[in-house]
């Protein structure tokens, strides 16, 4: 969602009781059900999903998994339905970028970077999207000097 006020400000929202439909002919668990846990599933912490408190750190788990989904053209953690998402949220390490995006040229420390926002440990994670947006930035700067190209993918 675009603001009027600000002209480089984005706003992500996610209303949770939208419909989405199956994509690619997949049924796959979008959204939870009203009565449920709130929340899309396929970006919801592991703390999130064991009803745990929520930081900050949740939100880059989710920042992670968004950006997860973006470069791959999938999300991290498909399941036939809700229960078998929130257990591999809890429980699955990610695959890797090469085995589901076979043929994109994802630089490594983009990956790495997304890798550590989707830490099960919520310790581990970046403690803020600024301390993740700070690594892309260092990461960007270094590409950019190997002429990589991937500065201009990635401007925050």
């Amino acid at each position: 969602m675009l603001t009027n006020n600000v002209s480089d400000f984005v706003k992500i929202v996610d209303f949770g009781i939208a419909k989405i439909l199956p994509q690619a002919g997949l049924d796959l668990p979008r959204l939870t059900q009203t009565g449920e846990l709130f929340g899309s599933p396929v970006y919801m912490s592991p703390e999130q999903c064991q009803s745990k408190e929520l930081t900050e750190r949740s939100d880059v788990y989710a920042m992670g998994c968004v950006m997860y989904e973006a470069l791959t053209g999938k999300p991290p953690f498909v399941a036939d339905n809700l229960l078998a998402t929130v257990f591999k949220q809890c429980h699955e390490d990610p695959k890797p970028f090469a085995r589901v995006a076979a043929g994109r040229k994802i630089p490594a420390e983009v990956e790495a970077v997304i890798f550590r926002a989707m830490e099960k440990d919520p310790d581990k994670r970046y403690r803020s999207a600024e301390e993740m947006r700070d690594n892309l930035h260092y990461y960007c700067f270094f590409s950019c000097l190997r002429g990589c190209g991937w500065l201009s993918c990635l401007e925050l």
